[in-house]
């Protein structure tokens, strides 16, 4: 990235991806996080702002929301180190044999619609990364940029499939992965975002970021 603005916001954007992976606690007076304390400190001094946090739910997946100048920035958080997260081991595998983890998918479109996100920003390192690359094409045009970070690409992957509707469950689906007996079930709203996703994954996009290292 050579366009000096860029540079800055992709150094902020790499902070911002770290503090994805820390928790927030309300102190009675504001949000903070439980470690990286003096990089929010500098952050905030730079005009970013806590909106709202999504801690690790049952699919291993978790976010934070960041706003700066009326921008909001959705950060999702990479595979945990220590102690590993098995959710995100599990989502790691099904990268590594290039699927779509269907689980923290899931979690993330929820988390996108229920905000009511949009005209926002992305940035996620390693899984993190993955999952907004993703974002972007699942949501495409209420995604502005997207910087990741260390994260594996988001093309080509393996192509799930209908089965048909869950008649035990009114809104949900039976979904397969093509040529497998590997079935999962998703809100009809999330194969909604999945067809997006298939539209959309292979296409060139000039406003995603792909920053190998997070300094």
């Amino acid at each position: 990235i050579n366009n000096s603005y860029l540079a800055e916001k992709a150094q902020d954007y790499a902070k911002l991806s770290e503090l994805a992976y820390a928790n927030w606690v309300f102190n009675g007076t504001e949000w903070l996080p439980t470690e990286n304390a003096d990089q929010w400190n500098a952050m905030y001094d730079k005009g970013y702002r806590f909106v709202a946090f999504h801690p690790n739910d049952v699919t291993g997946f978790s976010a934070t929301i960041f706003q700066k100048d009326g921008k909001q920035i959705l950060t999702i958080r990479g595979t945990t180190s220590w102690p590993p997260d098995p959710l995100d081991l599990l989502a790691d595998g099904q990268l590594a044999a290039r699927m779509l983890p269907p689980g923290q998918f899931e979690s993330m479109v929820k988390y996108i619609s229920d905000t009511d996100l949009t005209n926002f920003d992305i940035t996620g390192h390693s899984l993190g990364g993955y999952l907004a690359q993703a974002a972007k094409a699942s949501f495409g045009a209420a995604v502005c940029d997207v910087y990741t970070y260390n994260a594996p690409g988001a093309r080509n992957m393996l192509q799930y499939t209908l089965v048909g509707n869950d008649t035990d469950n009114p809104g949900k689906v039976i979904v397969t992965l093509v040529g497998t007996t590997f079935t999962f079930k998703w809100d009809l709203s999330t194969w909604s975002a999945y067809q997006m996703f298939l539209s959309n994954q292979n296409s060139s996009d000039d406003r995603v970021y792909n920053i190998s290292g997070k300094d």
